[in-house]
């Protein structure tokens, strides 16, 4: 049976309630229903109590016509960046790829749609292979 080479990578269902460690498969932006821009963000679990390989998504509202989704998606990606140690002065998606943080990861259930994960809370990665602290300005901006 071919779908047995995924195993537990092809499991959709959300992981239990917790922290984890991730690392940054993608970056993409998308555009939204309404016509605004988000970054989707699909990262796989590194280590994580019998859940390694699973992937968790995460979208960021940068162009939206809610102020308020907006900022909110500014600052998840502001805590994002500081987490796992990518350049404040970032000018591409791709500098991201392979970065390690982080996260409480939580399950959200929402009536009509299946119980899905959502992170949080970004933080440092704490192990072997942490990322090195962000160094110069706190000052942050996205490049588009």
């Amino acid at each position: 049976d071919p779908s047995s080479d995924y195993g537990s990578n092809n499991d959709y269902s959300p992981i239990p309630p917790g922290k984890y460690g991730l690392q940054i498969q993608s970056l993409e932006e998308r555009t939204t229903r309404s016509g605004g821009l988000a970054l989707n963000m699909m990262a796989q679990v590194i280590g994580g109590q019998g859940h390694a390989g699973r992937k968790i998504w995460h979208s960021f509202n940068v162009k939206n016509n809610s102020p308020k989704a907006v900022e909110i998606g500014l600052q998840q990606l502001h805590r994002l960046v500081i987490a796992a140690g990518v350049d404040r002065n970032w000018q591409d998606l791709h500098e991201f790829s392979g970065k390690v943080f982080s996260a409480d990861v939580d399950v959200e259930e929402r009536e009509g749609y299946s119980p899905r994960n959502t992170i949080r809370r970004f933080m440092k990665f704490e192990g072997d292979g942490a990322p090195p602290a962000p160094s110069g300005s706190s000052s942050f901006s996205v490049p588009f």
